[in-house]
């Protein structure tokens, strides 16, 4: 085989390995997907050991600050008209869910944000159970996790990936509530 050859069979291999990898766990006792609420979610046994831990963890202590300023700014603008969805795949091997959802929640429950206005569509990796919001919102819902503000029924911005630009989610969330 031909080092090119190599190279071709291990991209092609790694290629099946990153597509695979966002599939359902196989030790998830879960198989409830659609729409759900907080405390529903939160006791799940087959998301609490994962949620609580990472919940509990966030911020990270060398972060407080920042954190705490960030809540602060979306407790201030916060409104009745805001509302928030999540599409999320918590059976998720691939952590984006296990990662950012916790986070997210932890800086939800800080401002004061009421789980009543918190959609939670549970989905699995094949994007099942959250047809309800898939194409109410532009652009289109399409994968999981997608975090969504709302505000009067209009999008504010969405989260659907770990911020990676060096923000943390409650500086990407702040910016979202903020706006008009």
């Amino acid at each position: 085989m031909t080092m090119r050859s190599s190279l071709l069979f291990l991209s092609l291999c790694l290629l099946v390995f990153t597509v695979s990898a966002c599939e359902d766990s196989p030790t998830s006792t879960s198989t409830r997907v659609g729409k759900m609420t907080v405390e529903e979610f939160r006791a799940d046994l087959a998301f609490a050991t994962w949620f609580d831990h990472s919940y509990t963890a966030y911020p990270t202590p060398d972060a407080q600050a920042t954190f705490t300023s960030n809540v602060a700014s979306i407790k201030s603008a916060l409104d009745t008209s805001h509302s928030f969805l999540m599409v999320v795949k918590p059976s998720c091997t691939c952590e984006r869910t296990q990662q950012t959802m916790p986070a997210v929640l932890k800086v939800l429950d800080e401002a004061g944000f009421p789980h009543s206005k918190i959609d939670i569509y549970v989905t699995d990796a094949r994007l099942a159970g959250f047809d309800a919001v898939k194409n109410t919102h532009a652009p289109a819902i399409t994968d999981a996790p997608v975090f969504i503000v709302m505000k009067g029924g209009v999008e504010k911005g969405r989260i659907s990936d770990i911020p990676t630009n060096g923000q943390t989610v409650e500086q990407v969330l702040s910016s979202y509530f903020a706006a008009p």
